[in-house]
């Protein structure tokens, strides 16, 4: 199994687990923190590894794959950089998930890492306006 197989059965058991929390709940829907950086980061490993067909699922503000249950990217039109200098402006200190993604190294890593990488470098050139 490579790198990016165990990522994504992750991502899609960290769907599930959401989902049936929803359920428990009573909730039809879950507002989720993706970033537009992890957005782009997703949509470039979607593509690269064969699966452009599932790029607007990934991408839009509604996601609605699982039945009963609407999954909101609210935070697709900001980046991760503008997010962490919200948080720092608010004294909040900004929590970073560590997942099998963020521990492998970058050059032996998979496919999402590589992309991951990639979009974070990219992003983080790029100036903020207030």
């Amino acid at each position: 199994k490579t790198s990016s197989a165990k990522e994504d059965i992750h991502r899609s058991l960290h769907l599930q687990i959401l989902s049936s929390f929803a359920e428990i709940l009573q909730s039809t829907k879950i507002m989720m923190s993706d970033t537009s950086t992890d957005l782009a980061a997703r949509l470039l490993n979607t593509v690269a590894v064969g699966r452009g067909s599932y790029v607007p699922n990934e991408t839009q503000y509604l996601d609605n794959r699982l039945p009963g249950i609407t999954f909101i990217n609210s935070m697709r039109e900001f980046t991760l950089k503008e997010c962490t200098f919200y948080l720092r402006r608010l004294e909040i200190t900004p929590v970073t998930i560590i997942t099998h993604t963020t521990l492998s190294d970058p050059i032996v890593g998979s496919i999402n890492r590589l992309t991951d990488t990639f979009i974070s470098g990219f992003t983080s050139s790029l100036p903020i306006y207030y």
